[in-house]
């Protein structure tokens, strides 16, 4: 883990009103494929989430109020950034700044489980974040990079995307 984030119809009285077609189960309209964006749909949420999520996960380190990631990421993310925070803050170890993301690109767009599933690749860069001790010396190792290549997956039926987890990206590298 990576962390430091809708028909209205009018219908006319006639005297041979045909009757309306009826409507789609809820369990028929949940297993219908959802609809998919496009690349630039994708990058845009993407990058919308990835931004807010930053500003959230920092919010959180400062006021230990997790409800503005809660309202954009899986429970499951921000588990993970909560642990993460409570770890750095046991070790007496504080982050300021927020990390950047950028160079993000699309990796795939796809169904599945009848959700709208995006992987995109992007960078961190932490070059904007400070890690300190208790004395308030600095405490990153020299060997961190400032550049971390990421995938980013999200998911959702539009307009309600999620982000759902950051992993290490180990291909080739574009930080």
């Amino acid at each position: 883990m990576l962390s430091f984030g809708a028909a209205i119809g009018a219908s006319g009285c006639t005297p041979q009103e045909t009757p309306s077609p009826p409507t789609p189960s809820t369990a028929a309209a949940a297993s219908a494929a959802p609809v998919l964006p496009s690349n630039e749909e994708a990058l845009a949420i993407v990058e919308e989430l990835v931004r807010k999520a930053s500003t959230a996960e920092s919010d959180a380190r400062t006021s230990g109020s997790y409800a503005e990631l809660e309202a954009i990421a899986s429970s499951q993310y921000v588990s993970q950034v909560r642990t993460s925070n409570e770890e750095l803050a046991a070790e007496g170890l504080v982050v300021t700044g927020n990390k950047e993301v950028d160079s993000l690109q699309i990796q795939s767009v796809v169904a599945a489980d009848g959700l709208a599933s995006i992987q995109s690749y992007g960078c961190y860069d932490i070059s904007g974040t400070q890690l300190t001790n208790s004395a308030g010396e600095n405490a990153r190792s020299p060997d961190v990079p400032m550049r971390v290549p990421v995938v980013f997956r999200v998911e959702g039926i539009s307009p309600n995307f999620r982000l759902m987890e950051t992993l290490p990206w180990s291909g080739p590298s574009s930080c």
